[in-house]
């Protein structure tokens, strides 16, 4: 497994880079000359129409590269359309990239295999979970879905709906599209490399730059808007997505990058991966983002005791993660303080501000109660979206749970934890039938990061989060594959 999976067919990437290049270097020329005089919804237009026509050619070309795409722009979360449905509602939709790559990919596949009629279908026709995992989160999606009709805000209700119903087309992409170890090997790579490109701009964010210092909004239309933004001067690391979401991210690179680990047996990969691992949990440190980190460190313990290769010498790991832990929280300490030190003479008063506590979020729940006490909607509860509209300018909940009962009351509870409840206990028994190897490092790497999300959860985000629904898709995928795979095969290492 030394060969470069992206190389395998050099003449085809070649190709494929070379158009690329080419169409960069055209909508350079354009933007440049089309810049003059003429306002930004002309070339950012012409942009977004080369982007899409390029993505569009490539997904008919090849499906399979759906998925290294969707990880590469799924972080991305500072550049955002906002559309304006009506004068006095202000921006309700916020149109991300990964919401446009996702319709793209969704239509894209349904063409591919249209044309793949007679011929090898891509799709596979095994269970595309475990149990009735899929079965089970469309019924909660439709369950949803037809509570906006009775939300307290039709309108955004069904911005939530929509949003439901693009993350719920995100999990099909990966559940469909990761067939084999070829394919998980990919997704994998990709998402470690994208973390640390992450981890890198987050390091750069809480430097005082004022070049990258960055916060625009480009007005298309007027009810159209395109904002750009990458703070620099950070007291918190963001990077291209907030604070929270970027460590929850690095943390599915660490437990991915540590399931390679303890698969690899070549000492250069082990000593490259050691390094992404250390420098992923330095930069989520610098997100100050406290209950994600706790939630890294708790999955990262899970691994260690989890993986055989790592159980074998048990508490020299522990040891060994432990002084190195403490070591990078000493460096953080130390370059944070000097950090704040340069910056804060240039940080207006409200960046003193801390993020939301724990009294804060009990107000907060306490609040959405009270309205679904009012309502009497214990049963199917307050309706899509229903605790953000009463929640105002919170963007949610802060707690995944709480969420799914406020919005879809015992009924969306009683489905949720029938769903988790047969995962949980279908993802036990294969793990316990898998003879160690690759499939069964990946499947314990992608249960770490659930229950990292899952802690995370507790005090964070609401059952809308992409990144909850990317990593459930990805991790069903790779549960899939270790379920199907002959036995025999489950006992080969990646070398």
């Amino acid at each position: 497994m030394r060969k470069i999976i992206f190389l395998e067919n050099k003449n085809s990437y070649i190709k494929t880079f070379v158009l690329i290049a080419i169409l960069v270097l055209l909508t350079v020329f354009l933007i440049g000359y089309l810049s003059i005089d003429q306002p930004p919804i002309v070339y950012i237009s012409i942009i977004s129409a080369i982007v899409i026509i390029t993505i569009t050619a490539l997904f008919l070309r090849n499906i399979n590269i759906a998925v290294p795409v969707l990880i590469i722009v799924l972080p991305i979360s500072k550049i955002v359309f906002s559309l304006q449905i009506f004068p006095f509602v202000g921006y309700l939709i916020k149109i991300t990239p990964i919401d446009i790559f996702t319709v793209t990919a969704v239509i894209c596949l349904f063409l591919y295999k249209i044309a793949a009629k007679g011929r090898k279908n891509i799709l596979l026709k095994e269970k595309s979970g475990p149990g009735y995992l899929s079965l089970l989160l469309f019924v909660l999606v439709a369950f949803g879905i037809s509570s906006v009709m009775w939300s307290p805000n039709i309108i955004l209700g069904l911005n939530f709906c929509i949003k439901l119903i693009l993350n719920c087309l995100m999990y099909l992409l990966l559940v469909v599209l990761i067939k084999n170890e070829r394919d998980i090997l990919r997704a994998i790579k990709t998402l470690i490399f994208i973390t640390v490109i992450i981890a890198a701009t987050m390091i750069v964010s809480i430097f005082p730059i004022d070049l990258l210092n960055i916060k625009k909004t480009y007005f298309l239309t007027e009810y159209l808007a395109l904002q750009v933004v990458f703070k620099t001067y950070q007291l918190k690391a963001s990077s291209i997505t907030y604070p929270q979401d970027s460590a929850t991210i690095l943390t599915f690179g660490v437990l991915f990058s540590m399931g390679l680990l303890s698969q690899n047996k070549g000492k250069k990969e082990k000593i490259m991966l050691s390094l992404i691992i250390i420098f992923l949990i330095l930069s989520a440190l610098y997100t100050k983002a406290r209950g994600p980190i706790a939630s890294m460190l708790v999955a990262i313990l899970f691994l260690i005791f989890a993986i055989k290769n790592f159980r074998t010498n048990f508490f020299r790991n522990l040891y060994l993660f432990t002084i190195c832990f403490i070591f990078l929280f000493g460096i953080f300490i130390t370059t944070h303080s000097y950090l704040i030190d340069v910056i804060k003479p240039y940080l207006p008063p409200s960046s003193s501000v801390g993020e939301h506590s724990f009294s804060d979020r009990l107000k907060y729940w306490e609040t959405v109660y009270n309205a679904l006490k009012n309502s009497g909607a214990y049963i199917q509860g307050l309706g899509a979206g229903g605790a953000n509209y009463y929640l105002l300018e919170v963007p949610h909940t802060h707690n995944i749970y709480l969420s799914i009962f406020f919005d879809l009351g015992l009924t969306g509870l009683v489905i949720f934890f029938t769903l988790i409840s047969i995962s949980i206990t279908k993802l036990f028994l294969t793990i316990r039938s898998l003879k160690e190897g690759f499939a069964k490092a990946m499947l314990l790497s992608a249960s770490g990061s659930i229950l990292a999300i899952g802690l995370t959860a507790l005090l964070d985000y609401n059952y809308n989060f992409w990144l909850l629904w990317f990593i459930i898709g990805l991790s069903t995928a790779i549960y899939r594959y270790a379920a199907s795979i002959p036995e025999e095969s489950l006992s080969n290492s990646i070398s």
